[in-house]
This record gives structure tokens, C-alpha cells and sequence, in this order.
């Protein structure tokens, strides 16, 4: 299973969702799990490892625990391959595979073109939804052409503190979109607590009052636990 969080904006949540998706399938599976930091600033392998990467750690693999490996795969820019390769015989290893990208629309084809991930992740938060509500269209109108007739994905546009319906509504404007697209669940606006859970480097269900947003995660990628 292969999970990837992408979106063409910068600062909508792409990297928080991605770590709390890891977080939930670390918690609810008994799988081994590979997280793929794919933006030139590493911040899921930060919030995993505490520190940056060292000097020839690029594109290598590193143990966070017996379950858990991090490998930090950024964009390789002026090369004919937007990422390094990763043998398929790497992948296998794993039973869920979590991408994180940065904003540049090539970034995203080419994680989608290379892997073809089961589950496309597209976090709109509090702060950039208006720009990124408009952007949303456009976004979907290249999953539609990348995914053609053969590939299938589930695509979640998910609302970090930005109304359901909102997004509903968005994606039922766009004149094309992939097959499987929708909103996922709403969450409320916790984008303070949210980017402050990642400074601390711990899950937003691990503070006091929050312990229900495990199972919010859960209804993102719809495994139940």
C-alpha cells in the first residue's frame, strides 16, 4: 500500500499529514512501514530523527525502529530522473509506503508516474484555503490525465480546519477529476497546536483532549481500528 501526500501549494499541511498518517499505521498495523521524505527540506525526516541529514545519507535508507525505516529521496533537479530510482525489491520489503513531496507540480507527477500510490493525499489547511480551493481544479484535472482508464486511485482531498462542504463543492465544480476523488472528513482548525505537535516532534493525539484525532486519521484512509 502506498500513501502519497501531495499538493502544488506550499504550507497546507503536506508534511503533517504524512507523519500522522506513518504515526496511525506504526499504531493500528503490525507492518513494516518505509517513509519517503521526497522535499528538499527535510522536515518528516526531522520530525522522526530530530536533526538533518548527514553528509551521504541522501537516499539511503535509516532505521528509526524494527518496523520503521526513513529514507530522505529529494528532487535531483537539472537530471533526465526527477527522483533517484528505488528498486522495486526495496519497496517490497515493506507493507506500507508513505511519500512526502514538496509543492512543484512535477514533483507530484513524478512520484504518481514512478509508483502509482494507492491512496493520493491532498491536505487544504485553515491558512492557504483560499488560494489553494482555487488551485484544487487544476490539481485534479492532472491526477484525471495521469490516471487515465487503467489506474485508479483513491485521491482524498482532506480539510485540515477548512469546511467539508467547502471542498465537496470544489470538487464537484471540476470538469475533470479522477474516479475515486471526494472530500475526506473535516478536521477542526488546529493548525497552532498542529505546527506546534511538530516542533515537539509528537502525534496531536498524544497531547490531553486530543486522543479522538487517532481515529480521525484512520477515517482519512479509511482502515479501522
Amino acid at each position: 500500500m502506498i500513501i502519497l501526500s501531495t499538493f502544488p501549494k506550499g504550507g497546507v499541511g503536506k508534511t503533517i499529514l504524512a507523519v500522522h498518517v506513518t504515526g496511525l499505521l506504526l499504531s493500528v498495523t503490525k507492518e513494516r512501514i518505509l517513509l519517503i521524505d521526497a522535499d528538499p527540506r527535510p522536515d518528516s525526516w526531522r520530525f522522526y530523527l530530530g536533526r538533518k541529514p548527514n553528509s551521504g545519507e541522501e537516499n539511503k535508507f535509516i532505521e528509526v525502529n524494527k518496523r520503521f525505516d526513513i529514507v530522505w529521496n529529494p528532487p535531483q533537479y537539472g537530471k533526465k530522473e526527477r527522483f533517484r530510482p528505488i528498486k522495486k525489491a526495496e519497496l517490497d520489503e515493506y507493507g506500507y509506503i508513505v511519500m512526502d513531496t514538496d509543492a512543484p507540480l512535477e514533483d507530484a507527477i513524478a512520484m504518481i508516474s514512478n509508483n502509482s500510490p494507492n491512496i493520493i493525499l491532498s491536505p487544504i489547511n485553515a491558512s492557504q484555503r483560499d488560494t489553494a480551493l482555487e488551485d484544487l481544479p487544476d490539481f485534479l484535472g492532472v491526477l484525471y490525465q495521469i490516471c487515465g482508464s487503467d489506474y485508479s486511485p483513491m485521491v482524498r482531498v482532506v480539510p485540515l480546519g477548512v469546511g467539508q462542504n467547502l471542498v465537496s463543492i470544489r470538487i464537484e465544480q471540476s470538469q475533470d477529476k479522477p474516479e475515486n476523488c471526494k472530500a475526506a472528513p473535516a478536521m477542526r482548525n488546529l493548525q497552532a497546536r498542529m505546527n506546534k505537535a511538530k516542533k515537539e516532534r509528537k502525534y496531536i493525539w498524544n497531547y490531553s483532549g486530543y486522543e479522538e484525532l487517532l481515529d480521525y486519521f484512520s477515517s482519512i484512509i479509511e482502515i479501522d481500528i
